[in-house]
């Protein structure tokens, strides 16, 4: 039961991460629309958007890969906790 209960709390973790990442993804982009892009040509605002397109993705991967890996290990761990691993001597 251990294990179940690890699993949801990975789950959660994750997502807590995820919506701490748009938070902060989305107050940024505010302050960058508000400070910025005035004083950019339209060139360069589409420039900035793909550019900034780019970074958040690879970020939000890298962000997800980890939270991943974590869950994975946590289930690694809880699992062999749960069934651990009898070995013989010969």
């Amino acid at each position: 039961m251990n294990y179940l209960k690890d699993a949801l709390q990975a789950t959660e973790e994750i997502e807590k991460n995820e919506k701490k990442l748009a938070d902060t993804v989305e107050k940024q982009s505010g302050l960058l629309d508000v400070l910025i892009r005035p004083a950019l040509t339209a060139e360069q605002n589409e420039n900035l958007s793909l550019t900034l397109e780019v970074i958040i993705s690879t970020v939000a991967e890298c962000s997800f890969q980890v939270g991943y890996n974590s869950a994975l290990q946590t289930f690694a761990e809880a699992a062999a906790v749960a069934n651990p691993m009898i070995i013989s001597e010969p």
